[in-house]
């Protein structure tokens, strides 16, 4: 994903079958983002197996050691977001790696917001907010300064989310990123 002439972001993950292949199992995940020239600005990786994650920002880098059983779905967080939008779970709680003031491992909560989006005739797109977990006191006094972070999802549909509201970059804006050929004023109206 990127914007033309700017940053672009990078995602992989390797998972594996499991339980005769009926669930899969997350082995490694790592998500680069570059600037406009190409050069490394910030990776995240994941390795569950070896029970570490590193972070790589301005020529440091950070690794620190994972909990026993850790839950974290940064590059794979639409798949764990899919129980959500088919409305077998109303709220899934999970952990993310954040790299931007040194690795942080934040609790994470993510939801159904209630809202529907119907793009086209057949499909549907099932709101979902994605939400960092603070302390109460913490959270009275920086949630007017977060991001929302929004994914809208289409049960029936396994792949990516039609569309995203996510601040992608460290330090950078929010963007709202919609597939190809869907009018973003669908999402953007409430």
């Amino acid at each position: 994903r990127g914007t033309e002439g700017g940053e672009m972001v990078h995602f992989t993950a390797l998972l594996e079958p499991v339980d005769g292949g009926e669930a899969l199992r997350l082995v490694r995940q790592r998500s680069s983002v570059l600037d406009a020239g190409g050069a490394l600005r910030v990776e995240t990786a994941i390795d569950h197996e070896a029970s570490q994650a590193t972070c790589t920002m301005e020529g440091r880098q950070e690794t620190v050691e994972l909990p026993a059983e850790d839950r974290i779905a940064n590059v794979t967080v639409e798949l764990l977001l899919a129980p959500i939008a088919r409305g077998e779970q109303d709220e899934i709680g999970f952990q993310a790696l954040f790299c931007s003031l040194g690795p942080q491992l934040l609790e994470v909560t993510a939801r159904r917001t209630g809202r529907v989006v119907r793009p086209f005739k057949g499909t549907q797109a099932v709101e979902i907010e994605y939400e960092v977990r603070l302390n109460p006191i913490l959270a009275r006094l920086a949630r007017p300064f977060l991001p929302r972070i929004l994914f809208w999802i289409d049960p029936a549909v396994s792949g990516p989310s039609l569309a995203q509201q996510v601040p992608p970059f460290p330090k950078g804006p929010t963007i709202f990123v919609v597939r190809r050929g869907i009018p973003p004023a669908l999402f953007l109206a409430e």
